[in-house]
């Protein structure tokens, strides 16, 4: 019986199963990069976002003019803006960039959320059509406003939250204008 050969159609069942298993091992391999990646956006965000806090200390104490920073959502994720120029309106920031008075720069991506919190508690989330202006104090350096921006706005964001699939904080300190990113 020469004739008879043995036909190899399909898969075998030991076969489909080991691919089954090694594609779960590739989505679950997937799936954890793309978990420690949104943490690196959340992380840097707040890095980036404490790097500017820096700059517009440094520049008012340095500088005639005050610099304010800004901070807001735009279509492109989280900006961070610094100018003297003094806005009291998310319509006032938009104005003030379109005339380039305001140097922004993106320092979060549009998975992050951002969430300030007063010493009351209270919470504000930054979303599109608001803003966090933060102002320091031009001979001691001290956080004169951290705050929503808006005219009669006194509470002062004390914590300023980066969220992704992590969270870092950068916390400000009102008496010494003190800053520092904690996760």
């Amino acid at each position: 019986m020469k004739g008879w050969k043995k036909q190899e159609d399909g898969f075998t069942l030991v076969e489909m199963i080991i691919t089954i298993a090694i594609s779960a091992i590739l989505v679950g391999s997937i799936a954890g990069a793309m978990g420690y990646i949104s943490a690196g956006n959340s992380k840097r965000s707040a890095a980036r976002f404490n790097s500017k806090l820096n700059t517009a200390q440094t520049e008012t104490m340095m500088k005639k003019d005050p610099t304010i920073l800004y901070l807001y959502q735009d279509t492109d994720g989280i900006k961070a803006g610094v100018s003297s120029t003094d806005c009291s309106t998310y319509a006032d920031l938009q104005s003030a960039i379109a005339a380039g008075k305001v140097a922004s720069t993106v320092v979060g991506g549009a998975r992050v959320n951002v969430v300030a919190k007063d010493d009351t508690g209270a919470t504000y989330d930054l979303t599109s059509g608001n803003m966090i202006k933060i102002a320091f104090e031009k001979s001691t350096g001290a956080y004169k406003c951290a705050n929503s921006g808006t005219a009669g706005d006194t509470r002062f964001f004390s914590e300023i939250t980066f969220k992704g699939s992590e969270s870092y904080k950068v916390t400000l300190v009102k008496q010494t204008g003190k800053h520092v990113m904690n996760k």
